[in-house]
């Protein structure tokens, strides 16, 4: 038969004629089956998803004529909310709601192109095997064999249609080299999610599916307040979440069958714990530039189907501000960012009570974080989620230039513009606005805060020219930075 139907290149398979599947989970499959019967299982593999990868298993349960046991196995993912072992489960014992998200696990939701009395059917049909956790092969094998069955009649099989490609705009944009800037997580989420689904090149992905790309996405988050993050509902992150998974990121514990965590590579690479390093360093010589950790090793990672995505991490510090940047090589930005961004507070904010600790007299505080993402993508399977999410937030959020302020006014015959970050030196004169555009430009960084100069500029120019009188439009306090 020509199964499965989904995910072919990435399942180990067995014996077909097995009723038995094997979901490792975020356990590297290859732990498994080197002590497995390949004979007596149909097929093992991951389950990394909690929507496109339960979605798959229902695909390929419902295409075979026989399955109808799944063992679960394995390591999960350490964020409770976002379990893809949870989400499975929760199918198997509460089906969906009307809009085919699964009962109990959040926006976890399967593809709408399986119907739901076939959901049902899948519920009906399939007995899951709870070993979550375990990654003995011989207890998995013994799982297998006292579930496998002989003499069986074949299921009616089913196959759905693929998800309705959606097309989307890929304007023309720079390619490479996006920067966003904002205060808070949320805030640098909403102007990624604009960026790629605007500007990211449409391309095939190693799962099958496509994504959105934009090559070296630059985030600045400027002042996340960890003590009371901002979580607005569009988000779908919970302070749980985000307490779960920074662990994963300053500890070095890692979870049995995982083949690394980033924790472990930064807290116990190769026996060295490169974020003490970090820490002694900056306490000694806050002025150093080899505040570096690294993630990837050579000889593990070279040839490895699943290499670290957060690989090198640097500390710096200026003006008793430390600044942490992250280059990330491989991005999800739809789900994994905003808990990327999140772990890289946690561990900034480590790094500075520990270096305060060994050196009080230094008391740094935080600067930026900034995560230079050099594959920005999202799925396809999160377009319309992306899309929906902007349609519901459109309004353009407010942002502060950190090149800052100026003061326009109009008198003597000239249109005068001071910068207030240095009134003194700063200063400029001329009679139209594109003369003075060309002079100012380079000192503004925010999109909004050129479009702003731009209308009072011209504003000014109509007034010099009409002999009126011209008054700057403030709207509130520093409004000229947006």
């Amino acid at each position: 038969m020509d199964w499965p139907i989904k995910y072919k290149e990435l399942l180990t398979l067995g014996n077909l004629n097995s009723n038995v599947g094997v979901v490792c989970h975020w356990t590297r499959k290859e732990l498994i089956t080197a002590g497995l019967d390949k004979n007596t299982y149909a097929a093992v593999g991951q389950l990394y998803s909690r929507d496109l990868g339960v979605s798959s298993i229902i695909r390929n349960v419902l295409a075979h004529p026989y399955l109808d046991r799944l063992v679960l196995c394995g390591n999960e993912g350490t964020i409770e909310e976002t379990k893809s072992s949870k989400a499975l489960l929760n199918l198997v014992d509460n089906g969906v709601d009307e809009n085919h998200f699964i009962i109990g696990s959040g926006q976890a939701r399967i593809e709408k192109e399986i119907p739901i009395e076939k959901i049902a059917l899948f519920r009906s049909r399939v007995k899951a095997v709870d070993l979550i956790g375990e990654n003995d092969p011989l207890k998995i094998q013994q799982a297998i064999s006292e579930n496998l069955k002989e003499g069986l009649r074949p299921y009616e099989t089913f196959i759905f249609p693929e998800p309705q490609k959606t097309e989307n705009l890929e304007l023309p944009s720079e390619r490479a080299g996006f920067v966003v800037r904002r205060s808070k997580v949320a805030e640098c989420w909403i102007d990624i999610l604009k960026n790629i689904m605007l500007f990211g090149n449409v391309k095939g992905s190693q799962y099958g599916e496509r994504q959105k790309e934009l090559v070296d996405l630059v985030t600045v988050v400027e002042e996340e307040d960890m003590s009371n993050p901002y979580l607005p509902r569009y988000l779908s992150l919970t302070k749980d979440q985000i307490k779960d998974y920074i662990p994963t990121i300053t500890t070095p514990k890692e979870a049995e069958g995982s083949e690394y965590t980033y924790g472990k590579r930064l807290r116990n690479h190769g026996g060295i714990d490169q974020i003490k390093e970090i820490i002694d360093l900056i306490a000694k010589t806050p002025y150093s530039r080899r505040g570096v950790a690294s993630t990837w090793n050579v000889a593990l990672d070279h040839g490895s189907e699943s290499p670290p995505c957060l690989d090198l991490f640097q500390v710096l510090v200026q003006k008793d501000k430390l600044f942490l940047t992250v280059y990330i090589r491989s991005n999800d930005m739809f789900l994994a960012w905003p808990e990327n961004a999140f772990g890289i507070l946690g561990l900034q904010d480590l790094i500075i009570e520990e270096v305060n600790r060994k050196n009080p007299g230094l008391k740094l505080s935080r600067g930026s974080i900034v995560t230079i993402s050099s594959s920005a993508h999202i799925y396809e399977r999160n377009w319309e989620e992306a899309k929906k999410i902007l349609k519901d937030n459109p309004k353009l959020q407010c942002a502060w230039d950190p090149r800052g302020n100026f003061v326009i006014e109009v008198s003597g015959g000239f249109i005068k513009v001071y910068s207030t970050a240095d009134p003194v030196n700063l200063k400029w004169q001329g009679k139209g606005a594109q003369e003075l555009l060309d002079q100012l430009i380079f000192y503004v960084s925010q999109i909004p805060h050129a479009a702003y100069l731009g209308s009072e500029l011209m504003k000014a120019e109509f007034a010099l020219k009409n002999n009126s009188k011209y008054i700057q439009d403030h709207g509130g306090e520093n409004s000229d930075s947006l």
